[in-house]
């Protein structure tokens, strides 16, 4: 079930350089709590510029209050960055597929904005999850002493080895393939990351979901703007995911 609800904006909270956690309290407080990969639609603008709603993976959740974690890249994020404190915003959800995780341990795969995702997955499961999180470079981290606190083991990779392991996180992911062994796997990032995180699960015979992230316009599977090829056909990612199988997925 999706709720349609008003919440007034409390708290813009900066990260580092383009990351911001906007917190947002419901007018009436929610019946339904979100589910970790499950996503809101936010109104971020009055203004016909832009037009409609924009997607947010659930941050984290606590007693009503919603943050969302989220990084400056176009227009959508950037006038999110400009609401002043106390403004309020027309929010749809939650919306999507969640994590479809029952495991006591866990792995789970973050790539730049995807960690948004993965963090509301290990705050859920708090201490079951080993992260393999990664960027280009140290500059492109956040979080990392938060995310410390909710892993079980937080395993940090950077393509030029300015922190942690050097190499993707598929890299790390080989060269630690005892320690994840026989574990399901979650993630979310960019395309090429996922794409190889789903040919090594499917080689290696282990349950892999990913959540993939797409434009979406309407957030309900309407507009079939953010499709995705399947072995069953084309899926909408706002209503059949964002969350699926990796099995499932045909890679371009």
């Amino acid at each position: 079930m999706t709720e349609f609800f008003s919440a007034q904006l409390i708290s813009q909270e900066v990260i580092k350089q383009d990351y911001r956690i906007a917190t947002f309290l419901p007018l009436i407080k929610p019946e339904i709590p979100p589910i970790a990969g499950q996503f809101y639609m936010i109104q971020v603008s009055d203004m016909t510029d832009p037009l409609l709603k924009r997607p947010f993976s659930i941050f984290s959740y606590d007693n009503g209050i919603i943050n969302f974690l989220y990084r400056i890249v176009g227009k959508g994020t950037r006038q999110l960055s400009t609401l002043t404190i106390g403004k309020e915003v027309e929010i749809i959800g939650p919306l999507g597929k969640p994590y479809p995780i029952s495991e006591e341990r866990f792995v789970a795969v973050a790539g730049g904005s995807g960690i948004a995702s993965i963090f509301g997955l290990l705050s859920q499961n708090r201490k079951k999850g080993i992260l393999f999180y990664g960027a280009k470079d140290m500059s492109e981290l956040v979080l990392i002493d938060r995310l410390k606190e909710i892993t079980s083991e937080l395993i940090i990779t950077t393509d030029n080895g300015s922190l942690g392991f050097m190499g993707n996180t598929l890299d790390a992911i080989r060269e630690k393939k005892e320690l994840v062994k026989g574990l399901s796997i979650y993630g979310c990032g960019p395309k090429p990351m996922l794409k190889a995180i789903s040919e090594w699960s499917i080689e290696n015979n282990q349950e892999c979901y990913l959540s993939l992230e797409e434009r979406m316009a309407c957030g309900i599977g309407a507009c079939l703007s953010c499709v995705v090829k399947t072995l069953g056909g084309l899926k909408s990612i706002c209503k059949d995911g964002p969350v699926f199988n990796a099995k499932e997925i045909v890679w371009d």
